[in-house]
């Protein structure tokens, strides 16, 4: 029973673990984040607003369709 450590150590120690994998997890996260945002920009920043464009001028094509229907 004497070797045993005290419960505030082992509860400390757990949540020590918990936080480093959370780290880990989000670091792995952020890299990735970054990745796609860097790959994104090769293709060129407006890349992003012509599909916005297009998928705007594809629901109202969608929604003047319904109209006439």
């Amino acid at each position: 029973m004497s070797f045993r450590k005290p419960y505030d150590q082992v509860k400390s120690d757990a949540d020590m673990s918990r936080l480093k994998r959370d780290l880990k997890d989000t670091q792995r996260s952020l890299r990735e984040n970054v990745a796609v945002i860097e790959e994104s920009n090769k293709k060129g920043p407006l890349e992003g607003l012509t599909l916005v464009d297009s998928t705007v001028k594809f629901t109202n094509q969608i929604m003047e369709e319904k109209r006439r229907l």
